[in-house]
């Protein structure tokens, strides 16, 4: 099994429709999140909220009696302007293929995110 670490950053993050895609686990991948920075770069405080988006089957988790959900990580969490919030710090999440992180903002354009992870094929 390869061991790749990566970097993912998207800038410019803020109100959509449906939250920002910020990675996806590829087919025959596992990804451990090493760590999530969120930076608001915008003159006003933002609300901000990160996801994981899982489909993956209970027969993929061991131990798992029922199928992932999708679930929030943080939910309208205030950054004001100007500062980083690192998340994750000391934990780690295992994405199983096809599972998502996704982040949302409430002001246009005012969040970058930052995201390190391994990915192992």
């Amino acid at each position: 099994m390869a061991s790749i670490y990566r970097l993912t950053t998207d800038a410019n993050i803020g109100v959509t429709a449906t939250p920002t895609t910020l990675y996806t686990a590829s087919a025959g991948i596992t990804a451990v999140v090493l760590g999530l920075t969120l930076c608001n770069k915008s003159t006003n405080t933002a609300q901000v909220s990160v996801f994981i988006e899982s489909d993956t089957a209970t027969s993929e988790n061991t131990g798992g009696t029922v199928a992932n959900e999708n679930v929030t990580l943080l939910k309208d969490v205030t950054i004001n302007a100007g500062i980083a919030l690192e998340l994750m710090e000391g934990q780690k999440y295992i994405l199983q293929p096809t599972d998502v992180i996704k982040v949302s903002s409430d002001i246009a354009s005012s969040v970058d995110a930052t995201l390190s992870y391994m990915e192992r094929s």
